[in-house]
């Protein structure tokens, strides 16, 4: 509890804890001592205050596991928080942790019932949603799927340390030759017709693939899944790209751009948000959005309407980018 009284000094209205009645002390404006008075000493036009509310936090460093709760709370949120440390053997099984070491922070609308459902249907709602790095990649789509196939199962995506990315099914580190059979068409004379490889015969170099003379060299392959004769681009986020390219280093997918008309960066975004939540790293100008983890990334960046430039979503291994990135040639080599 909190008194309000006046400094005889400079009448400036003081608010002290009730707990210093008795005691003396400077008035903090003008140095004048003051007598701290008990509460019968108070005139009645002067109760005591209510505590003053916690301070905002001006940080996220500096805030406490309660007060994100809180302010969740603040801004009528539920939010329920396991804060534990895993442990040397770093084991994830609550049963594991000591009671000392476990805090479970909820707001405050959660009571014993609800926590008990929200425990319940948490793993019912979200396991499905988690796809294991060892896991098999999800099966393939058309090229005009919609935004939930382009992008895999919405949701929930617990961005785990050694994630390896993927989009239209096709994963980070997938092989070539799966690759080449997953997207195989072949025309009524049999020959096949894609996917578009620079390994090929006819189509290492061209412009349609963006592959430079030095790539075949160094074990870089370029690849399309659609053919640009027909004009018909696959889609990311339910919209048709300018051009979706695959790139792949020893027989290992690297890397997956796609270019898109800027004036639909905000569709694209809204997917990827959906699916991977708010990113590792925001640039504001130009923008770009990057979500990272330990071994790959997803790289979101806006393009310009005047000049008109695409925006460009790419999907990296980092270990496998900086293999190829190793193999450019250097110096009088790059002629």
């Amino acid at each position: 509890m909190f008194l309000r009284i006046e400094c005889p000094g400079c009448k400036a209205i003081l608010q002290v804890e009730e707990a210093l009645a008795g005691k003396q002390g400077k008035c903090i404006h003008c140095g004048h001592r003051i007598i701290v008075p008990n509460q019968s000493g108070l005139a009645a036009s002067a109760p005591p205050l209510p505590p003053p509310p916690p301070q905002p936090v001006q940080f996220l460093t500096e805030a406490s596991p309660e007060s994100m709760v809180r302010e969740l709370f603040d801004r009528k949120k539920s939010a329920l928080l396991l804060v534990f440390d895993p442990g040397e053997d770093e084991s994830y099984d609550l049963e594991d942790v000591p009671d000392n070491k476990l805090k479970c922070i909820a707001t405050e609308d959660i009571n014993q019932a609800r926590f008990a459902a929200v425990v319940a249907s948490f793993s019912k709602r979200f396991a499905p949603r988690w796809i294991a790095p060892a896991a098999t990649s999800p099966p393939g789509v058309t090229q005009q799927g919609s935004a939930s196939s382009d992008f895999g199962q919405s949701g929930i995506n617990l961005m785990a340390q050694d994630q390896l990315f993927e989009l239209k099914g096709d994963r980070l580190g997938m092989t070539l030759d799966d690759f080449k059979k997953k997207y195989a068409r072949f025309t009524n004379d049999g020959r096949q017709d894609l996917p578009i490889c620079s390994d090929q015969g006819y189509g290492g170099g061209r412009a349609d693939l963006h592959s430079e003379a030095w790539h075949r060299h160094a074990g870089i392959i370029h690849a399309r899944i659609d053919n640009p004769a027909e004009d018909n681009s696959p889609t990311i986020a339910g919209l048709k790209t300018d051009l979706l390219l695959y790139y792949f280093i020893d027989g290992r997918l690297f890397r997956i751009s796609a270019f898109f008309a800027t004036d639909q960066f905000h569709v694209v975004s809204d997917a990827v948000l959906k699916k991977y939540g708010p990113p590792t790293r925001e640039i504001k100008q130009p923008r770009e959005m990057i979500w990272e983890n330990a071994v790959a990334m997803v790289d979101l960046m806006r393009g310009s309407v005047h000049p008109r430039t695409p925006s460009t979503l790419n999907i990296i291994h980092k270990q496998l980018l900086t293999t190829a990135e190793s193999r450019a040639p250097k110096g009088a080599a790059d002629i």
